[in-house]
C-alpha cells in the first residue's frame, strides 16, 4: 500500500436515503473495489458473530450477501472468527459454535461453512514476523494460511480499551490465536484497590487463567499467570480492579503491529474491508448484553485500505456525534492505532470519500 496515495473510501450514506436495501448497498460498494477473486479461491469472510447476549453484532443476512458475491465470482467462501481471550462462551470453538447458531449463523442461513480459525482451544497458529513493530512477531490463526483472499467485515463501534473497533482491530485481534491476543493484552495486567475489595471472590471465579486469588479476605493478582484480558475489571462489583489505562496507547500500537502481520499474508488486491456504521454502540460486540446505539445509522463504507476506511469511519462518527463522543465515553480517542498502522505501511489516513 502506497503511503503517499490518497486511497478511495466508498460510502453508501444511509442518512440521505428514506428507503434502502442493504443487499443492494453492499453490491454497489463491492463493484467499485479492485478486489480480485480468482476461480477456485478460498475466500475468508472475517466476521464477529457477537458474544452470547449481545444484540448488535453484524447480522447473518448481511453476511450472506458477501457469500453470494464470492460464489458469483467463482470463489469458495468460508465465514470465520477466532476464540476469545476472556473467559466467556466464545473462549473455545464449541462454545462459539453454540453462540453462532443462536445468533443465526448456520449453513442454512449463510450458505457457507463457518469455522473457528484458531482451532478448538484457540491454540492453532503460526508465527509471523513484524518489521518495525513494537512487537516483533505474533501468532496468526492457522486457517488464514490456507485462504487465498480475505473479506473483512467490521461492525464499527466504540471500545473501552482501544477507543474504537473497526477494520484494524478486526484483523489484529480477531485473526490471531490466544497467544497472539496475549502478546497484545499482557501490558494491561491490573492491580487491586485493597480498600475497595470486599473479598467476594468474583474475580477468582471469573478468570480463565487462575490469576486472582484471595489472601485474608482481599484479592491478589498473580502476575505470572495474568494475561491482561481485563475480565476481572469488567466483572468486579466493587470496582476494585485497577487496570492500567495509561497503557492503552501501547495496546493500540501492539494491535496495529498484529494487524500488519495479518495483512502481510495477502497481496493488496486480495484483501478488502467493509465497515458497517449501523447500531453504533459504546463498546464492543464482546459485551454479553444489549447496548443501546449511541448514534443513528450512518451507512456502510468499503475500501482496499484498512487505515483509510477506519479514518473515514471515525470522521463520519465525529461529524454526526461530535469529536468528543468516544472520548467522553472512554477517555480515549483511539487514533494511535491509525497512526501506527500508517507508519507500518498498512495504508494512508489521507483518503478520498466517494459517495455512491
Amino acid at each position: 500500500m502506497n503511503k503517499n496515495t490518497m486511497n478511495p473510501v466508498y460510502f453508501y450514506n444511509f442518512e440521505k436515503r428514506n428507503h434502502l436495501v442493504i443487499e443492494r448497498a453492499i453490491k454497489r460498494l463491492y463493484e467499485n473495489l479492485n478486489f480480485i477473486i480468482d476461480k477456485g479461491d478460498i475466500v475468508g469472510i472475517k466476521v464477529h458473530m457477537g458474544e452470547e447476549g449481545n444484540e448488535t453484532f453484524l447480522k447473518p443476512q448481511n453476511v450472506r450477501t458477501f457469500v453470494d458475491i464470492v460464489k458469483d465470482h467463482g470463489g469458495r467462501p468460508v465465514i470465520f472468527d477466532t476464540t476469545t481471550l476472556y473467559n466467556k462462551k466464545r473462549k473455545d470453538a464449541l462454545g462459539y459454535f453454540d453462540v453462532a447458531m443462536k445468533h443465526g449463523y448456520t449453513y442454512a442461513t449463510v450458505d457457507a461453512p463457518i469455522i473457528i480459525a484458531d482451532g478448538l482451544k484457540g491454540d492453532k497458529g503460526r508465527m509471523v514476523r513484524i518489521e518495525d513493530g513494537i512487537i516483533q512477531e505474533v501468532e496468526v490463526a492457522m486457517d488464514l494460511f490456507s485462504m487465498d483472499s480475505l473479506l473483512v467485515l467490521s461492525h464499527f463501534k466504540g471500545h473501552d480499551l482501544t477507543g474504537f473497533g473497526g477494520a484494524i482491530k478486526n484483523i489484529g485481534m480477531g485473526c490471531v490465536t490466544k497467544r497472539g491476543k496475549i502478546v497484545q493484552h499482557i501490558i494491561l495486567s491490573p492491580d487491586i484497590d485493597e480498600e475497595k475489595c470486599k473479598g467476594c471472590g468474583t474475580c477468582v471465579k471469573t478468570c480463565g487463567f487462575g490469576a486472582p486469588y484471595l489472601v485474608d479476605g482481599v484479592a491478589r493478582i498473580d502476575k505470572e499467570k495474568c494475561v491482561g484480558c481485563s475480565d476481572c475489571f469488567f466483572i468486579c462489583p466493587e470496582n476494585a480492579i485497577l487496570y492500567k489505562k495509561e497503557k492503552r496507547d501501547e495496546l493500540q500500537e501492539r494491535l496495529a503491529a498484529a494487524s500488519s502481520a495479518v495483512k502481510s499474508l495477502f497481496i493488496d488486491e486480495k484483501i478488502c474491508f467493509f465497515n458497517f456504521l449501523l447500531d453504533i454502540t459504546a463498546s464492543c460486540d464482546c459485551a454479553n448484553m444489549y447496548m443501546r446505539p449511541i448514534l443513528p445509522d450512518i451507512g456502510i463504507m468499503a475500501s482496499m485500505d484498512p487505515v483509510a476506511i477506519d479514518r473515514a469511519s471515525l470522521d463520519a462518527i465525529y461529524k454526526t456525534g461530535g469529536k468528543e463522543i468516544l472520548y467522553n465515553l472512554h477517555g480515549l480517542y483511539g487514533e494511535r492505532q491509525l497512526e501506527t498502522a500508517e507508519k507500518l505501511g498498512m495504508g494512508n489516513m489521507e483518503y478520498e470519500l466517494i459517495e455512491i
